[in-house]
């Protein structure tokens, strides 16, 4: 087992694969542990020429407890965001500091959950270290967008009740922060594996969430 640092924080992390392969950085969700993704998945991944990183979280597993910080509880946190010990922010750049003890300028980011949300924190922040960004049963990071007003969430409810015709959209143009795909995706037996995870391993932390 290895350990990253990220000023205080110490962050437990193993690396398997080839050490020159794709860089992969898988990334858990609430209170889940790196042991999360499955052997089979990482060894899976390793063979497609992956070299997969997994690592505890700060409060989880191996890595720190900060037990003097207060624990405002999720409604709390979700509610008075300014009460929580930390922010996704600061989880980001733990991620952040596995990659740089692992010496990987970017990677293949895949994160499950909570990890999604912070995935997406560590591409907005830093969207130079990140080369695809896969979420898993995740949700939008509160920074990318703000919840619509009163008045147009009403108003979606109201359209949704009147058949409307479907419009195409135009494409989107990748802008500056856009998450750019540098390498050919994941291969489709490790997608499968991943989806198959999501529906079983996964499953009993969804409900902590």
């Amino acid at each position: 087992m290895e350990a990253a640092h990220n000023g205080d924080i110490v962050l437990a992390y193993e690396a398997s694969g080839p050490p020159g392969g794709e860089p992969l950085l898988l990334i858990s969700g609430t209170g889940a542990q790196m042991l999360i993704w499955p052997e089979g998945l990482c060894a899976a991944l390793a063979d497609r020429g992956f070299q997969v990183a997994r690592f505890d979280n700060r409060d989880t597993g191996l890595s720190t407890h900060l037990t003097g910080a207060p624990a405002p509880g999720w409604l709390t946190a979700m509610l008075r965001p300014s009460a929580a010990p930390y922010r996704l922010a600061d989880m980001a750049d733990d991620a952040l500091a596995v990659m740089d003890a692992l010496g990987w300028p970017e990677a293949h980011v895949v994160g499950a959950s909570l990890g999604g949300m912070i995935a997406q924190a560590l591409a907005i922040g830093h969207p130079g270290r990140v080369r695809t960004l896969t979420s898993i049963m995740s949700t939008k990071f509160q920074g990318i967008t703000r919840p619509g007003t009163r008045e147009t969430r009403f108003s979606r409810v109201r359209l949704g009740r009147v058949p409307l015709k479907r419009r195409r959209r135009a494409p989107r143009r990748p802008t500056s922060t856009s998450v750019t795909q540098s390498c050919s995706p994941l291969p489709l037996d490790c997608q499968r594996k991943l989806t198959s995870l999501t529906r079983t391993t996964l499953r009993p932390w969804t409900s902590m969430i």
